[in-house]
């Protein structure tokens, strides 16, 4: 599960914690809107359920963008699933999430009109660009839900962490524009959220000030000559900075591993 709230722009100067997660080995309902194209592994869909019109809308925004879709393909041609998982961009409950057992991801409809009214009123450079990296990070931190939750995978310290983890690993690994810049944005959400809420000592997720900058140190370590000028005082400091490298190396080789262990790594 994830909060969804405000990001500004992409365009960070610089953005402490350290996260520790993978076990690593040394009317009519609308139609699917698109699937992993790769031979093996279970589909991975994208769907827009009927929603009440005051919902149409926020929703035709999220199929306009491709951004789900995008990332669906991008987890099926490095993941086989045992079953099928299907993202529904629909008004929901409880919240964006994974539901465990159901092969199911909801991205609700109230969190994107919510985001996009706090991006307007923290007066966003570009609030459709902002929009869509929150949205596609979104998609991959839940994807690391469903896939620990389909594979069984074993993980030590807070499944939440070890889904930010898999999140950062596909958007830094894929290196594109779009990817890196929706770890750039979520990154800046949640410094946002650490400004405007106090820290839930309960909560089941790391702090967002750490995750924001295990956001930017796990994209420096993945490539240290372009994103230097992530290093600052405040959040990523040059005391982080200089362990990113092998954070990111541990990272990467530990989903990479888990993945192949379960003979479940596609790319």
């Amino acid at each position: 599960m994830r909060r969804i709230i405000v990001v500004a722009t992409v365009a960070l100067a610089a953005l402490g914690g350290f996260t520790v997660g993978l076990l690593a080995a040394p009317g009519d309902a609308r139609p699917e809107a698109a699937q992993g194209d790769a031979a093996r592994g279970a589909r991975v869909s994208v769907t827009y359920p009927d929603v009440a019109d005051r919902w149409q809308g926020w929703q035709d925004r999220v199929r306009a963008s491709g951004v789900l879709e995008d990332a669906a393909r991008d987890l099926r041609a490095t993941v086989s699933l045992p079953s099928p998982l299907v993202v529904e961009v629909t008004t929901c409950k409880d919240g964006t999430g994974y539901l465990a057992g159901e092969g199911r991801i909801e991205l609700c409809l109230q969190d994107v009109r919510d985001s996009d009214a706090e991006l307007e009123e923290a007066g966003a450079d570009d609030v459709d660009a902002t929009l869509e990296g929150i949205w596609r990070e979104t998609f991959f931190h839940e994807a690391g839900h469903a896939v620990i939750d389909m594979l069984d995978l074993p993980f030590t310290g807070r499944e939440e962490d070890v889904a930010d983890q898999f999140a950062a690993w596909r958007l830094a690994e894929a290196g594109d524009d779009e990817a890196t810049g929706a770890l750039l944005s979520s990154a800046y959400e949640y410094q946002l959220l650490a400004a405007a809420y106090e820290a839930d000592p309960t909560d089941e997720h790391t702090s967002d000030a750490a995750r924001a900058v295990n956001y930017l140190c796990y994209l420096y370590g993945s490539d240290p000559d372009t994103w230097s000028g992530l290093v600052d005082d405040d959040p990523l400091t040059q005391d982080r900075a200089d362990q990113c490298t092998d954070e990111w190396d541990r990272l990467r080789v530990g989903w990479r591993d888990l993945l192949a262990e379960a003979g479940a790594l596609r790319s």
